[in-house]
């Protein structure tokens, strides 16, 4: 089981906990199985597999993923800002569209001090398993669009010239 997986199975165990502790940390557990399934697959694209993941794992940042997310999930600019010109599929724009939601659970969870509802945790846990199933499926058929996310959510910014 990799580390997608066990987080995965985490939140769902905590969803059912009978704290908002325990809700919190699934909905986090929900976002960072997700984010970590989408590293992967994304540095499935450029790592080769002798080559241990670990180490090139933090290259693909939170807002980065959220941000190429949003692109995806309102195609019209996708030629101009990732060079993808094809159709966006029916799983990769639920992954687009989720990736933020679930991202906004995260940051309630781990930041802020309002409650959280054991129903926020439930519904975070079943976007991640959504998506789950929407990137294993757009990854066995190699869809372009996916590709292409995936490629953007690797992207860093520019660095800025320090002179």
């Amino acid at each position: 089981m990799d580390l997608a997986d066990e987080l995965l199975a985490v939140a769902n165990r905590l969803q059912t906990g009978d704290t908002e502790g325990d809700w919190r940390r699934s909905a986090s557990s929900s976002y960072y199985a997700v984010f970590r399934r989408v590293v992967d697959d994304a540095l499935s694209l450029v790592i080769s597999p002798s080559v241990p993941r670990q180490l090139y794992s933090r290259s693909i940042g939170h807002k980065r993923l959220v941000s190429c997310a949003e692109a995806f999930k309102a195609p019209n600019n996708l030629p101009n800002s990732y060079g993808f010109n094809g159709t966006v599929s029916t799983d990769l724009t639920l992954v687009a569209t989720n990736v933020a939601i679930l991202y906004a659970f995260r940051v309630k969870a781990d930041y802020r001090t309002e409650g959280f509802a054991k129903t926020t945790a439930e519904q975070a846990f079943t976007i991640a398993e959504q998506l789950f199933a929407a990137t294993a499926r757009l990854k066995t058929s190699n869809d372009g669009g996916y590709v292409c996310f995936l490629a953007g959510a690797l992207l860093r910014e520019p660095q800025k010239d320090p002179s």
